[in-house]
């Protein structure tokens, strides 16, 4: 009897355990016991430090679809190489990984190295567990593709990525969650908002200071807490040259952003060095779960009785104009009423008075901009104005048709419809030189035009590259 135990139990373990010999599933059972798992993305290794960078950026975007992640922001990750004295290559390291992920509350690091062939990208990347410091079981990648296709490459590495760290598909429908911080914009949950602060809300969008469609539930999203920053600087007495870096427009910022943005524009740095090792008693409760660039901001946040010491902060949340506009009330703003023009032209802005247009053709022969699968329309101060980082194309799609086709002056454009919006390009930019950019005037009138027809969703795009024959 007993001999028949031991192989019962025998049977039983050979069952349950991993041939492997490490648990196949423990960054997904780590991922179901937290609401979000926290993933840095470092500049991809080459020649060309531009397409590294361009490489992390798109995969960053890509996993941002998730609900399941957060992404640390790549401004984080530079400041916190700079304090370790690195370089991305050191992130190789198991130790360096350790202290990396340690400063960014990260619980994995993207790392990985690109090579380009004649007309062929090979991208190697690899996903590694700050805990040890060393490669995640399935963690390592190696995908290639056409130079011009750099989404679907990414795309393929996102999705790998994604499935290993949380179980599910990327893009898949996940109940019961928060917003990750670095999702598409939505209403958060109730907010309690005091009368004085709506009185003070109403205020500030009659004076053209907050958007005229803001609610204090909305969560912010980059572009529009960058237009913020812009008109407080006209209204405070000091102020920082370049208090918020731009990175994703379309992307929530999160709470400790809003704050170090704030904190930026309206105290010198000399003030911020009083904090530079804060102890315990100068942080709010839940500061543990700020990285540590951040423990600084948040400790002269609290003296400056901006957050009260006894209250959770929660760093890694997003933030809503409830959440802004209470910090905006410990600002010494000038009082500003909005001049007649710019309330116009606010009007003008949150009014579609466009005729609706089935797509967009872009005159940019001249410039000479490669053909590519997946170009992208950019502004003169580089934000996004397509694709949506919220409505990327599929592979099969890409591969397919592509995201623009490309023709030559005096060929009908059948892809863009019966009634185009037509623009000029004024430069062509990115590593491949395969990106448009266009006026900011020309990205207004784009994005105005497509509220109504919503080309850009449907890819109804054309680019005229070469002249007349």
């Amino acid at each position: 009897m007993p001999h028949l135990i031991k192989r019962i139990v025998f049977a039983i373990l050979l069952s349950t355990t991993p041939l492997c010999g490490v648990p196949i599933s423990a960054l997904q059972h780590e991922a179901e016991q937290k609401t979000e798992t926290v993933i840095a993305v470092a500049d991809f290794t080459g020649n060309d430090k531009e397409l590294g960078r361009f490489l992390s950026e798109t995969l960053l975007t890509q996993l941002a679809q998730s609900e399941k992640l957060a992404l640390v922001e790549r401004t984080e990750i530079r400041q916190a190489l700079t304090e370790l004295k690195l370089q991305s290559t050191g992130l190789f390291e198991p130790q360096q990984v350790k202290k990396i992920g340690k400063m960014l509350s990260a619980d994995c690091v993207v790392v990985g190295s690109y090579l380009v062939r004649e007309n062929q990208l090979i991208v190697n990347a690899r996903l590694l567990d700050v805990k040890t410091g060393r490669l995640t079981p399935g963690g390592a990648a190696s995908v290639a593709g056409s130079r011009d296709d750099i989404l679907t490459i990414t795309g393929k590495l996102a999705r790998l990525f994604h499935k290993r760290v949380t179980g599910v598909e990327l893009g898949a429908k996940v109940e019961n969650d928060t917003p990750s911080r670095r999702s598409a914009p939505r209403e958060t949950v109730s907010t309690n908002v005091s009368p004085d602060l709506l009185d003070r809300f109403s205020q500030w969008k009659q004076e053209g200071l907050l958007p005229q469609n803001a609610r204090p539930g909305t969560v912010i999203t980059e572009r529009d807490f960058s237009k913020l920053i812009e008109g407080l600087k006209q209204r405070l007495p000091i102020g920082s040259e370049a208090p918020l870096t731009l990175m994703q427009p379309g992307a929530a910022v999160s709470r400790l952003r809003a704050v170090t943005a704030l904190l930026k524009l309206t105290y010198p740095s000399t003030r911020l060095a009083e904090f530079r090792n804060p102890s315990t008693g100068d942080l709010p409760t839940d500061a543990g779960e700020a990285p540590a660039w951040g423990l600084p901001y948040l400790a002269l946040a609290t003296a400056q009785g901006w957050w009260d010491q006894n209250s959770p902060f929660k760093a890694r949340n997003v933030a809503n104009w409830a959440f802004v506009s209470a910090l905006m009330e410990h600002l010494p703003l000038e009082e500003r009423r909005a001049t007649n023009s710019e309330v116009r032209v606010a009007n003008e802005e949150n009014t579609d008075n466009s005729d609706t247009y089935t797509g967009l053709v872009i005159e940019a022969a001249g410039l000479n901009p490669q053909r590519s699968m997946s170009p992208r329309i950019l502004d003169e101060d580089g934000l996004v104005v397509y694709p949506d980082p919220k409505h990327l194309p599929d592979d099969d799609m890409l591969q397919d048709i592509g995201m623009a086709s490309y023709y030559r002056a005096g060929q009908s454009i059948s892809r863009a419809g019966s009634r185009p919006l037509v623009v000029t390009a004024i430069d062509c930019t990115g590593p491949l030189k395969c990106d448009l950019v266009v006026s900011r005037q020309t990205a207004d009138e784009i994005r105005r035009a497509n509220r109504s027809g919503r080309f850009l969703w449907k890819w109804a795009i054309g680019i005229i590259t070469e002249s007349s024959r």
